[in-house]
């Protein structure tokens, strides 16, 4: 199912968010009808990393897209997830977390080694960073922290989240970007590197209470000014990923997987699926769903089942 709404108890929204990372999203639809195409692996090109549990916990694994050289990058008995590829594909952003300990934003080299700690949230530790993106010259990082949620009181149970910039090296501080109240997370750089796309809560009130209806996908300038609403249909549009020519944006939507560009021009491409994202060229879409992983061309037709070694989920491709 989809991701419900923010919790009003940061740990149950937690375990919500981790569980939503790796659950279907099918809404009550069949599960997926693509064919199981024993050579589709083969004609893929370029590396996958991605997450699997299957070692009792979330760790972070590359291979070549053809199913080949798989390697595992993190071990350990804390959750590593959300990886994304520098635009070199030399390095791999992720967020980790465990009991009692900061959650914080790392970057590591493709192969595991250089592990390094970008984020230092000041916060309580129960809460912290998510969501990573990097700029297109790979230089910084930017996330959804919750770092303000105690100390910005919007007089609600609603938990601030807002959204961050910091050097992709780990120097220096990190740079606030929004400043509204409630939820603006899992930011994502455009390739030109001038917009972010962004979820926002959609707030509405009952008899003066605030409450978060939905969540709905905006961009704004790489300054923070300048927002636009793209997505108004449907309460929970969420996981935008740019793509590579900056002309549309695919996301997870309450009907399933779809696309939008600047214009708001809206294509549903398929009715089940989640964590969708771009070849590195934008000619295919990967996505996992029913506790698989799948691949289909960027107008959603030709679903295939791709086969991988190790149970995948949040997969990511890069030249």
């Amino acid at each position: 199912m989809k991701r419900n709404v923010i919790q009003v108890v940061v740990s149950v929204m937690l375990i919500l968010s981790v569980t939503g990372l790796f659950m279907s999203c099918n809404n009550g639809s069949d599960n997926p009808a693509g064919t199981n195409d024993d050579d589709e692996k083969s004609t893929l090109t370029g590396k996958f990393a991605f997450v699997s549990w299957d070692d009792g916990d979330p760790e972070i694994y590359v291979m070549k897209a053809d199913g080949s050289n798989l390697q595992k990058l993190t071990d350990n008995t804390i959750f590593d997830v959300e990886p994304a590829w520098s635009p070199d594909g030399t390095r791999i952003v992720f967020y980790s977390y465990g009991y009692h300990m900061p959650y914080e934003i790392y970057v590591m080299n493709a192969d595991g080694s250089n592990l390094k700690q970008i984020t230092h949230d000041p916060a309580d530790d129960s809460i912290g960073e998510d969501w990573p993106s990097w700029s297109p010259d790979g230089t910084k990082i930017i996330f959804e922290s919750y770092r303000d949620a105690a100390t910005e009181d919007n007089g609600t149970t609603i938990i601030n989240c807002n959204i961050y910039v910091a050097n992709a090296d780990g120097s220096g501080g990190d740079a606030r970007l929004t400043g509204h109240k409630f939820f603006d997370g899992e930011p994502v750089w455009s390739p030109n590197g001038n917009k972010v796309a962004f979820v926002h809560a959609q707030i509405d009130t009952v008899n003066a209470l605030y409450y978060s209806s939905g969540y709905q996908i905006w961009v704004m300038n790489i300054d923070g000014t300048g927002w636009d609403e793209l997505t108004t249909v449907g309460a929970n549009n969420l996981r935008p990923k740019w793509s590579p020519d900056g002309s549309k944006i695919l996301y997870d939507s309450d009907e399933g997987i779809a696309t939008i560009d600047l214009d708001k021009n809206y294509t549903l491409l398929l009715n089940y699926g989640n964590n969708p994202c771009w070849s590195p060229d934008g000619s295919k879409i990967v996505f996992d769903a029913a506790n698989d992983v799948y691949v289909m061309d960027a107008d959603g037709k030709n679903v295939k089942q791709v086969e991988f070694p190790i149970g995948a989920r949040q997969v990511v491709w890069a030249n």
